[in-house]
């Protein structure tokens, strides 16, 4: 079912010329499986012409499974590592389309919300830690979520004496108190 070729050796008829299957100077090896020919269509169909794809494959042929390279780093071949990617890719014959397709909408819709989270978490740092809210509420902000404070949770631990010691001059009634006079 399975088979590793080299890059450099696997031809295939392109726009009517063999070519290369996996490009010029790739040197990797791939690991490939054979596929029957039902997967290619019917030899009759008008989307299959032989001078630009080739012969129908009636016998099937192999299709590139996976590239052993990692962010342009060669692999070397272990028999481990072939086999635990064939037992992944047997892995995903166990599940229904639909299972996969629910599976790959989680991982979207997840990747979203986290998104959308990293914004809102960029939006409140930008506005410091109290943001005046609605019906002079004070919201704290930060990563662990929104908590609104009312202006009587807020608590200072000064009386009016301790300001008269600092400040004896401080006017106590009328317009004084603003202007200092």
């Amino acid at each position: 079912m399975y088979r590793i070729v080299w890059s450099e050796d696997r031809l295939q008829w392109e726009n009517g010329q063999m070519r290369k299957k996996y490009g010029e100077g790739l040197n990797r090896w791939i690991l490939e499986k054979w596929c029957p020919p039902e997967m290619y269509g019917k030899p009759t169909d008008e989307a299959w012409t032989p001078e630009w794809l080739g012969e129908f494959p009636r016998q099937g042929d192999y299709e590139h499974c996976y590239t052993f390279d990692m962010d342009g780093t060669f692999i070397p071949l272990r028999h481990d590592l072939v086999e635990l990617i064939i037992r992944c890719i047997e892995q995903g014959k166990m599940h229904t389309r639909s299972e996969r397709w629910k599976a790959i909408k989680e991982a979207q819709e997840k990747a979203e919300k986290e998104r959308k989270q990293h914004f809102s978490d960029a939006y409140d740092d930008a506005f410091g830690p109290f943001d005046k809210g609605v019906g002079q509420e004070y919201v704290a902000r930060g990563k662990t979520g929104a908590r609104k404070r009312k202006p009587e949770d807020i608590k200072f631990n000064y009386t009016t004496k301790d300001v008269e010691k600092v400040l004896p001059n401080l006017p106590k009634r009328g317009f004084g108190q603003i202007t200092g006079e």
